[in-house]
């Protein structure tokens, strides 16, 4: 029988649709073997993320350590293909010495990396040899165009694993970690030299949770030469915002897109917060509270002064879009709740906030603000429940709509999340 050559584009095409199917791994695996024409782009999809740990952690498949490394052994060719690596559970490479052995005849493999994702584990606790292998890993990585690195509960993270990704990166990603900084906040900036005569690559950074980093960052670049940074998403616990907003201020004037979240309640000292009013290339803004409690009348005074302070002093005339997001979750019924839950901001504060929206809106942005709304109080009645939170909805939206007649009649949108979480507890 005779065989249809195909050109390798109509191949890579194939290859390409059959990632896009919801069943894609399992498609690509069988079109490896249907004909040779296929094989290599099929493998290069199949192999080009290696992730690796428990198999059966969340969210996704992960293949172990030991049967990674046999399957490379048998196949080596496939480790060209690997670009991008998560390693989900360096805390079992601390207790399995068969992982340990593992990881360390895969990492040497991965020539062509350009993405590395650590997950789950306390860096200090790895044995020396896998903290080098890793390291070495991360450097290849950085030494790539547009490379990435991500941490993800990490802890007891030296500042020099992090120097290569601060310095080379395209983006980097710092979720729930922390610094080696056991002697004192100034450890990690001591032990790593500040780069004078380089600017950063980084063009993306996020972090979450991780409030040490703040000040490593400072010390190892100064402001001029964060130039490429473009997006940068801090999401921190309210009292933990400072250090945030002070990298943030360094930054500032090479910004595009910034992420500003509040991971908690704000308390008084959060009034002191305010962006800085050098963000000039600044095109898209998006802050978020994540647990308001605006039916106490203390807690929306609160709320709509940090805003307030915030934003007032905002001066970026190619601003495109605003979006403010709030999470509203009273914890508990308010007294006199048969008479309907009540939401007052105070007037002179909502007023000006009022001003400053309309502003936004009059010099052309797109200004909203998304609602999402729980419930944290005892019961077992999830119908009166899912009743009381939209009574809630209901209040605090019209609050909104009365709060900001200004922005309003210039075409404020404001909206729910389209979905949200209904907490019984």
């Amino acid at each position: 029988m005779n065989t249809v050559t195909l050109p390798p584009e109509i191949v890579s095409l194939i290859a390409e649709s059959v990632q896009d199917d919801a069943e894609g791994t399992n498609s690509l695996r069988s079109l490896a073997v249907v004909s040779s024409q296929f094989t290599e782009s099929c493998q290069q999809a199949l192999f080009v993320h290696l992730r690796l740990g428990r198999p059966l952690d969340f969210p996704r498949p992960l293949v172990g350590y030991e049967a990674a490394a046999r399957h490379l052994e048998q196949f080596p060719h496939l480790a060209k293909y690997i670009k991008a690596l998560t390693l989900s559970s360096l805390s079992q490479l601390s207790s399995s010495e068969d992982a340990t052995t593992a990881i360390l005849a895969i990492l040497p493999r991965l020539k062509n990396i350009k993405s590395v994702k650590l997950q789950w584990g306390h860096w200090d606790q790895l044995a020396a040899d896998v903290q080098e292998a890793i390291q070495d890993t991360i450097n290849r990585a950085a030494a790539r165009e547009n490379s990435h690195f991500w941490l993800w509960y990490v802890w007891d993270v030296p500042g020099s694993l992090l120097l290569p990704a601060i310095c080379s990166c395209r983006s980097l990603k710092l979720y729930f970690m922390s610094l080696d900084c056991r002697d004192d906040d100034n450890a990690a900036a001591r032990t790593t030299p500040r780069l004078a005569d380089r600017q950063t690559c980084l063009e993306s950074l996020l972090v979450l949770a991780s409030p040490r980093i703040y000040l490593l960052l400072r010390e190892v670049y100064q402001k001029d030469q964060w130039t490429q940074l473009r997006f940068l998403s801090l999401r921190e616990n309210p009292e933990d915002i400072s250090p945030a907003l002070d990298f943030l201020r360094l930054v500032a004037p090479f910004l595009e897109h910034l992420n500003l979240e509040y991971y908690g309640e704000i308390t008084e000292h959060n009034r002191m917060n305010y962006l800085p009013n050098n963000l000039g290339r600044l095109r898209e803004l998006h802050v978020a509270f994540d647990t308001i409690d605006p039916f106490q009348r203390t807690d929306a005074a609160l709320f709509i002064d940090v805003l307030l302070n915030l934003l007032g002093n905002l001066k970026s005339p190619g601003l495109c879009s605003v979006t403010l997001s709030l999470w509203v979750s009273p914890s508990h019924r308010p007294s006199g709740f048969e008479s309907g839950p009540t939401c007052h901001f105070p007037a002179s504060t909502a007023a000006s906030l009022d001003h400053v929206l309309d502003r936004f809106l009059a010099s052309g942005a797109q200004v909203e603000v998304k609602a999402g709304h729980g419930l944290f109080y005892p019961t077992d009645n999830d119908e009166q429940l899912e009743l009381d939170r939209a009574t809630h909805a209901e209040v605090f939206n019209a609050a909104l709509y009365s709060a900001f007649p200004n922005a309003m009649s210039s075409d404020l949108r404001i909206t729910e999340f389209e979905e949200h979480s209904v907490y019984n507890q």
